[in-house]
């Protein structure tokens, strides 16, 4: 696009020679565009790997009554795909719905890490969103990070699924991150039981109310921080290992533990 341009009396580009002024697109350029590719999700985005998108007829292109109801989506060529379903949230009218998605990998290729992004398109006719994630099998909590606005939060997974509320403007798009909180860190709002050989890379804090239970070896590689009222239950000679990490207990934390724990 011509940053100076002016058509049939309409500013197309970022200046308007004949008024000489800036026009919205330069406004949005500069207080939008900037600090997105300039912040985290700029920085994010040039170390991930594209997959797949569902794009033009391949996403989103549906009217959606009042109440809306999911309706899932399909993989594509048999591709996996941690989105269960995108819907309007809230609408009091029907609407016409365009989005489009796409998914990345980063370079540790995990498959419990999984990255997403939604567009919303500039002709659809609703901002806010309810969005179904699948495939979040083997764990419970989920961090949640959006990478627009710099925000996590906690899902709980139920039969490997769960969903979330998202304001996702007409024309905009956002970028989102789920891992298990267990493996790299975040809040652990839900009770959770972990089996097997487990290792935690990054502080993950437990909070009030949530029980962690341990079936098998727990290797900490961050700190794990324990709220009050909490109880950490570990339990079928669960180990717990602290190699390069610290568990900090709140004054008011209530510790017990099963007779049959080991803590090294």
């Amino acid at each position: 696009m011509n940053c100076f341009t002016r058509e049939n009396g309409n500013v197309t580009g970022f200046y308007d020679p004949a008024t000489q002024t800036y026009s919205a697109l330069d406004t949005l350029t500069k207080k939008v565009v900037k600090p997105r590719l300039s912040g985290l999700l700029g920085k994010t985005i040039k170390k991930l790997i594209p997959t797949y998108q569902y794009a033009g007829l391949d996403g989103i292109n549906e009217c959606y009554n009042v109440p809306p109801s999911p309706r899932y989506l399909a993989p594509i060529n048999g591709l996996p795909n941690c989105l269960d379903y995108i819907m309007p949230y809230n609408n009091t009218s029907p609407v016409n719905y365009y989005i489009e998605y796409g998914f990345f990998n980063d370079s540790t290729g995990e498959s419990t890490r999984k990255y997403f992004m939604i567009i919303n398109r500039y002709y659809s006719e609703a901002s806010y969103h309810e969005i179904g994630l699948k495939s979040l099998g083997g764990f419970i909590n989920w961090k949640l990070t959006n990478y627009v606005d710099s925000i996590s939060t906690t899902l709980q997974a139920i039969d490997g699924k769960a969903y979330f509320h998202a304001t996702i403007h007409i024309g905009d798009a956002k970028l989102y991150r789920a891992i298990p909180v267990v493996l790299y860190g975040g809040d652990l709002s839900y009770n959770e039981t972990i089996s097997g050989t487990n290792t935690l890379d990054d502080t993950m804090t437990i909070e009030s109310g949530a029980t962690l239970t341990i079936s098998g070896t727990y290797n900490t590689n961050a700190n794990i921080l324990l709220k009050r009222e909490v109880t950490s239950l570990l339990q079928q000679e669960g180990i717990l290992t602290f190699p390069m990490a610290v568990l900090y207990l709140y004054l008011s934390a209530d510790k017990s533990y099963s007779n049959n724990t080991r803590i090294l």
